[in-house]
């Protein structure tokens, strides 16, 4: 048990001693609620005690709101919460906190962004000094509203009200980064906050991912999550952050493949960490059933993943020759996106090697249709016009569009036998 853990059984004792001495102590209650919930996860006794708190004191605004703040942000029972901040805020609406719960709600839940905002702006003008508003309200207009101005200008008031808090800085470089593009101003923010709190794996993670995508500093990004991984070894983001620089931009596909199998052993259903062992053990360790297994597990979750259809289609057609559950995931993927080429492409390519020619004609037709320029295409429903002794004129005609575009080298070969010299 950690210290801080031990300090916090150490309160949770004392407090039920008092509850041994007088079991309708509502302040009691309340506290080994909060404590057991936002301490320790014990969601379900925090719960009970919350819910005995209100049964001595249903009129204590605080209690309703702490109760709300769990039921939201904890166990996600949004209806519940709605009930208990709502009169919260009937027994106290000048309360600013209880203003930004409510506004907090709508905007998770309600996708009600309007109420969400007039909840915000009152917390505000109630307490214009508050930083941490200033930083929720930031993460609502970027997020929700993706006013990513409007979103710098409020994050860099909870900046200028409190420049020691981390997170400000944390979440500031995240807009920068990802919404704005400002990779240098990002990069500041992250130091700073990495400054602030170096024994927090978050912020060195933020700045890794930043030096390994956007700098190609890949021995300092190393360092940082190593630093991270020292920290929090069993932290999900910290293993699966460093395992995907080491796979793309390392290369070291050994130790990434270590990284990614330790972050699934520490969360089995991580959708992200199962798409990138499907990929890496069917491409680099041809492992092909165990390739299937991560695949399907992926799939299950990201289900409008366009190019992890395609790929499972390859694989499914190049290594195991099932044509039919295929192209059930090339179907699949031209449903999610049905204006982009590659499944179309990959499609056809299946069907000409079964020799269902005409199909195969029809889908290389429409990759083109959608990207008229793809050169792979063009050159593909050439040599299929070829083996069907289409018109010349079409072959010719394709063949030049897939060499005219630069990415299609020419065949020689091919020119000779349509007698394009």
């Amino acid at each position: 048990m950690n210290k801080q853990n031990w300090e916090t059984e150490l309160k949770i004792n004392a407090l039920e001693n008092q509850l041994l001495i007088n079991p309708n102590n509502a302040d009691a209650h309340y506290d080994l609620a909060w404590l057991l919930g936002m301490e320790l996860g014990r969601y379900t006794e925090s719960c009970t005690h919350y819910e005995t708190a209100l049964q001595i004191d249903p009129l204590n605004s605080a209690y309703h709101y702490s109760y709300a703040l769990l039921l939201r942000a904890n166990l996600k029972e949004y209806e519940k919460a709605k009930e208990h901040i709502e009169y919260a805020l009937a027994l106290n609406s000048e309360d600013g906190d209880y203003n930004i719960e409510s506004g907090e709600l709508y905007a998770e839940y309600y996708k009600d962004y309007d109420k969400a905002n007039e909840y915000f702006l009152k917390a505000l003008e109630l307490d214009p000094l508050n930083d941490n508003f200033h930083n929720i309200y930031a993460y609502f207009l970027s997020e929700h509203l993706g006013k990513y101005d409007a979103a710098r200008h409020y994050y860099q008031l909870a900046i200028d009200l409190n420049p020691n808090e981390a997170d400000h800085h944390a979440n500031m470089g995240m807009l920068l980064e990802h919404k704005m593009s400002k990779y240098d101003e990002a990069k500041s923010h992250y130091e700073t906050a990495v400054l602030l709190e170096p024994t927090f794996a978050d912020h060195l993670i933020n700045l890794a991912n930043l030096l390994d995508s956007h700098y190609e500093d890949y021995e300092k990004a190393e360092k940082l999550y190593l630093q991270a991984l020292e920290l929090e070894p069993e932290y999900r983001r910290s293993n699966y952050d460093y395992a995907v620089m080491l796979n793309d931009s390392k290369g070291d596909k050994n130790k990434a493949r270590y990284y990614f199998e330790k972050t699934l052993s520490i969360d089995a259903t991580y959708a992200k960490a199962q798409k990138e062992m499907a990929l890496l053990l069917s491409t680099t360790y041809k492992e092909y059933d165990t390739a299937c297994k991560y695949f399907e597990q992926a799939l299950s979750t990201m289900t409008s993943d366009y190019e992890l259809h395609v790929q499972y289609a390859n694989m499914l057609d190049d290594h195991f020759s099932n044509y039919e559950k295929a192209a059930i995931y090339y179907e699949k993927a031209i449903a999610i996106k049905p204006d982009a080429p590659f499944a179309y492409q990959e499609y056809g390519i299946m069907l000409e090697n079964r020799k269902d020619y005409a199909a195969a004609i029809q889908l290389f037709e429409k990759a083109i249709e959608v990207d008229p320029d793809r050169s792979e295409s063009h050159l593909s429903l050439s040599k299929l016009y070829y083996k069907t002794k289409a018109e010349a004129k079409l072959i010719l005609y394709h063949y030049l569009k897939a060499t005219s575009f630069g990415s299609a080298k020419r065949d020689l070969d091919f020119e000779k036998s349509i007698g394009y010299c």
